[in-house]
């Protein structure tokens, strides 16, 4: 699954969020997955060198 959420703000200056969802194809989930595994790697390099 794929998704985003917006922010939006209403005509009486409240603000709320939408959250979108739509099925992905085969493609997109090794795409996303490959991103996420990524990202993973890239937060805990950077969570070590903080903490050494």
């Amino acid at each position: 699954m794929r998704g985003k959420i917006r922010v939006k703000r209403s005509e009486d200056e409240n603000y709320y969020a939408v959250k979108t969802i739509r099925t992905a194809g085969e493609g997109d989930v090794q795409l996303l997955t490959q991103k996420k595994e990524d990202i993973r790697k890239r937060r805990n390099a950077k969570n070590h060198q903080k903490r050494a």
